[in-house]
């Protein structure tokens, strides 16, 4: 007499160990990518410190500027757009920039994102 089950498929204990694997694989895989946004956040937020930072430098040598007896970095980021920077970049992550006048440096409230 022929069974009413077929012979194909898997059986339960199979099919648990392969679920068992992928799970163990996506507790390794997550945090590595997790990781990765984080470093790519870091990453992007020190290259918009930089940009800003040279934008100040590209004010403070202006050659009109100097004619006319004004020198230093700019009082403001606000002053770099348009001519210097098309916007001031925001953090990608969750940080905020503090721009230093004296020194025309950008540091990140992010101690992570900071150089």
């Amino acid at each position: 007499m022929k069974s009413c089950f077929s012979e194909a498929g898997f059986t339960l204990v199979e099919l648990l160990t392969v679920l068992v694997i992928v799970v163990i694989l996506a507790a390794v895989a997550i945090p590595k990518v997790i990781s990765a946004e984080e470093s790519a956040n870091s990453a992007a937020c020190i290259q918009n410190q930089s940009a800003i930072e040279v934008a100040c430098t590209l004010y403070a040598s202006r050659s009109c500027l100097k004619e006319i007896g004004i020198t230093g970095f700019p009082d403001a980021l606000s002053r770099l757009v348009p001519e210097f920077l098309e916007s001031i970049p925001d953090c990608p992550g969750d940080g905020s920039y503090t721009y230093d006048r004296d020194e025309g440096t950008v540091s990140c409230s992010e101690t992570s994102h900071n150089r």
